[in-house]
């Protein structure tokens, strides 16, 4: 039973190391991509996403954050609203997707304002 514990402590510990490194990561893309900085904004994408990407794990445990943060476009319900990593994605790729018209500044910043503020909740959330 020792070494369980130890273990949950453990991972207890890397979870939020890893979410204090998402905040800090997300932070520095978001304002290069409000800033229009596209460039920069898709160097720091993967770079801070794979702090998400390694607490994904127990992403369920952190309720509808998950699907806030990391909700596929294909896999919207009706009615919906797609927010988080992969519409932000989208709008810096958007060669990718067929007819897709970019997001305006107020609209950029809206959507990642909302990346920044649920990810300061999922930090919250670790404590």
């Amino acid at each position: 039973m020792e070494l369980v514990e130890q273990a949950n402590q453990n991972y207890q510990k890397y979870v939020e190391d890893q979410t204090d490194q998402l905040v800090s990561m997300t932070a520095k893309f978001v304002a290069a991509y409000k800033a229009g900085k596209d460039d920069e904004a898709r160097a720091l994408y993967p770079v801070a996403r794979m702090h998400w990407e390694r607490i994904e794990t127990v992403a369920e445990s952190f309720g509808d954050l998950d699907p806030k943060l990391d909700l596929r476009e294909a896999d919207l319900e009706p009615g919906q609203k797609w927010t988080g990593w992969h519409r932000l994605e989208k709008d810096l790729w958007p060669a990718r997707a067929k007819n897709y018209q970019q997001l305006g500044p107020a609209q950029r910043a809206s959507y990642a304002d909302n990346l920044m503020k649920n990810t300061k909740v999922l930090h919250g959330t670790g404590r």
